[in-house]
């Protein structure tokens, strides 16, 4: 079994307008929880899955513990946790710091050489071109089009099927949606939570239709996140968040 990549555009974060290299990056195929591991080591590994889920929790609940102490911990062959640590303030001189000003940064993990030899040893690669990244993507009147078009069928889209609809990058899609926000196309509104939405603008608005308020915004994007259906609103929902985090940049008309 391989391993899919695809290439995408490296963003030129300098912004020197010069032409950037691209990078692979793997296309997943899935994930899997806790559970979902739990069961693949019971059922390939022949072990009983209380004692598997035993193991875990031990493991865990030691590292937690010599990590607290100080220690860095070697987990088997695959590698070693540590602590980092980071500063609330910038500080010049030692005796200005004080122990408040000091916390935890994150907890790092640095594989072993010879799990990532093993691992490269049997790796196969084999490249997935993606719909979402094209040579010769739409100019952005075409992509105004398509997103017009879309707008007058559904109320919202987010940035991740704008991408799909105009077969572009997360990166193209992006320059987009701000190019259409600097012309009026869409706005952004602040809905808690959520964070940032967008609604049609005074340019894709008809003065004939009712737009929804900001409030109804609110309510429409909680509620299809949560997976109901609300029928005084225009349409089902097309667009989705993803639990723990708002990709939820959704443009409304």
């Amino acid at each position: 079994m391989s391993v899919n990549y695809d290439l995408y555009e490296t963003p030129d974060l300098a912004k020197s307008g010069e032409e950037q290299p691209l990078h692979a990056r793997v296309v997943l195929k899935g994930s899997y929880t806790a559970e979902e591991f739990v069961e693949q080591v019971t059922a390939f590994q022949h072990m009983p899955h209380a004692q598997v889920v035993g193991i875990i929790e031990a493991i865990s609940k030691e590292l937690r513990h010599l990590l607290l102490k100080g220690f860095s911990v070697e987990l088997g062959d695959i590698g070693y946790f540590t602590l980092s640590l980071s500063v609330d303030k910038k500080v010049m001189e030692s005796k200005e710091l004080r122990s408040p000003s000091v916390s935890l940064k994150d907890v790092n993990f640095r594989v072993n050489r010879q799990f990532k030899k093993d691992i490269e040893s049997e790796l196969k690669l084999q490249l997935y071109h993606s719909p979402f990244r094209v040579k010769n993507p739409l100019s952005e009147k075409k992509c105004l089009q398509r997103l017009t078009k879309f707008l007058e069928e559904h109320p919202c889209i987010n940035r991740r099927d704008y991408a799909q609809l105009v077969g572009k990058t997360k990166t193209q899609a992006l320059q987009d949606i701000n190019s259409f926000i600097e012309q009026g196309d869409i706005e952004k509104v602040w809905i808690r939570t959520f964070g940032s939405i967008y609604k049609r603008g005074v340019n894709l608005h008809n003065p004939g239709e009712s737009k929804l308020s900001n409030y109804e915004l609110s309510y429409y994007t909680s509620t299809c996140w949560m997976g109901y259906h609300i029928d005084r609103l225009p349409l089902f929902p097309v667009f989705s968040f993803e639990k723990g985090y708002a990709d939820g940049k959704c443009f409304c008309r």
